[in-house]
């Protein structure tokens, strides 16, 4: 059996320390059984206005919704990356320069890092990589976090929950309710992992981007661009940055969208909320998070409101409807050039 890239309990073990760097809010049995209540009947409320918004997804099964502690965040997380990253294990060790000991090790100390200040922040996650069959449909809250946030602010977090499973329900219809989206963001890492060389730069390189984006909540103009010389990058390895970074800024603009209109179908406040959200890491499955900053994504730098941006203006001109153009297959996706200029992708499918 080949052996596994890293070791991935030491990983757990890194990320568990660093998630819980942050304080946990300390809660007694009635009042985490009154959140769990809570977070149900949310999501009960949500769910169907979500399928609604979205007109796709309404043969899903109902949405499985969990409250989970930071270390469950972690341990999902760290199996997800160990389902994508094992299959290509021979790969990045022969491309690592590091004694095979050290390597495991740094490895999984830096992804540690990764997944515990993850699970520090990040209130709710839709699970995306782990094996369906495992996971379809699971969708979490991370209790401590949500809590902190109830405590800071009052009545109004509950807006703010009802926001964030939004967002992750809306994750869910493409993800879960769309057949070719998984495979598709499955496909890039593929496509950019196969053909790495000098991994151990640019894997450093990554964790430093990825930590302050983690910190900051969104790229810093401070962080140096990447030196396209530091690292090898491959034709095929930067045509799946680009599809990368097109395929999560449409995520992630989708996502808002389809949030802001369940905010204005519930009467919830859709300014504050959008507001909070953009402080938090809410958004998507540290995987895919990474596709905004690993190596080599400096080459084309995208804001994080670049998709919902050009969502709102395809909206305008068609809909809901032709937003889901979009979803009709990976051409119809927008590519990054196209996401500052809408007009280009509408004539591109033939609006």
């Amino acid at each position: 059996m080949a052996q596994s890239l890293l070791d991935w309990a030491e990983a757990t073990r890194w990320g568990v320390t660093y998630a819980h760097a942050r304080a946990v809010p300390s809660l007694g049995i009635d009042q985490i059984d009154l959140l769990h209540l809570l977070v149900r009947e949310k999501a009960q409320e949500v769910d169907p206005v979500v399928r609604e918004a979205t007109a796709m997804g309404a043969h899903l099964p109902p949405p499985v919704v969990e409250v989970v502690s930071r270390r469950r965040v972690v341990e999902a997380s760290l199996d997800s990356m160990r389902a994508i990253a094992d299959p290509h294990a021979f790969t990045l060790s022969n491309a690592s320069r590091f004694p095979n000991v050290v390597r495991r090790r740094l490895w999984a100390h830096n992804l540690g890092v990764i997944t515990g200040l993850y699970a520090a922040k990040t209130i709710g996650q839709h699970e995306l990589f782990i094996p369906p069959a495992h996971t379809s449909g699971r969708t979490w809250m991370v209790g401590p976090n949500l809590t902190a946030l109830a405590k800071r602010l009052g009545q109004r977090a509950q807006d703010v929950l009802s926001g964030v499973l939004s967002t992750q329900l809306a994750s869910r219809t493409l993800f879960e309710g769309l057949d070719w989206v998984r495979p598709y963001a499955l496909s890039l890492l593929d496509a950019y992992i196969r053909e790495i060389d000098g991994y151990d730069k640019a894997f450093v390189k990554a964790m430093e981007r990825f930590s302050a984006f983690l910190n900051n909540g969104h790229m810093s103009a401070g962080i140096e661009p990447v030196d396209p010389g530091s690292f090898v990058f491959t034709p095929r390895q930067v045509r799946a940055i680009y599809a990368g970074q097109a395929l999560v800024a449409a995520i992630d603009g989708y996502c808002t969208f389809i949030t802001s209109l369940v905010c204005t179908a519930l009467d919830l406040d859709g300014a504050f909320v959008e507001h909070v959200l953009a402080s938090q890491v809410a958004g998507h499955h540290v995987v895919i998070r990474s596709t905004q900053v690993l190596p080599g994504m400096g080459i084309r730098r995208i804001d994080a409101t670049t998709g919902y941006a050009f969502v709102r203006v395809i909206a305008q001109h068609g809909g809901v409807g032709l937003v889901n153009r979009m979803w009709e297959a990976p051409t119809t996706l927008p590519t990054v050039g196209e996401l500052g200029n809408p007009e280009r992708w509408m004539e591109r499918i033939g609006v």
